[in-house]
């Protein structure tokens, strides 16, 4: 018997680093979904965007917000994403973020 995991890679991997998947349908309408319940009894309710995706369909998440949001409907079918994930191995800096460490030399 071989061992097939001579070729798999470990990282290390936090919940907040970023993962990209391919939305369905389901995963769209579920999302829409839920703006629209949060927002039930707001006296203004912000207009709902999709979450931006490229021209391949790939959006890019932090882990913990993808499954805070999407994890409840990937119990079955239909699932909210396809199910190739992509896998950021290295933080990219957040472009809504400006965060400066200070403590770095």
């Amino acid at each position: 018997m071989s061992d097939h995991r001579s070729s798999e890679t470990v990282v290390e991997f936090s919940l907040s680093h970023y993962v990209q998947v391919k939305l369905t349908d389901f995963g769209r309408r579920a999302l829409r979904s839920q703006h629209a319940k949060f927002y039930e009894h707001a006296p203004r309710v912000p207009e709902y965007e999709l979450p931006e995706e490229d021209r391949d369909g790939w959006s890019r998440w932090q882990l913990w917000d993808l499954m805070n949001r999407l994890g409840e409907y990937c119990r079955g079918a239909p699932v909210p994403f396809e199910t190739i994930i992509r896998i950021e191995t290295q933080m990219r800096p957040d472009p809504e973020s400006e965060h400066v460490d200070h403590a770095a030399p």
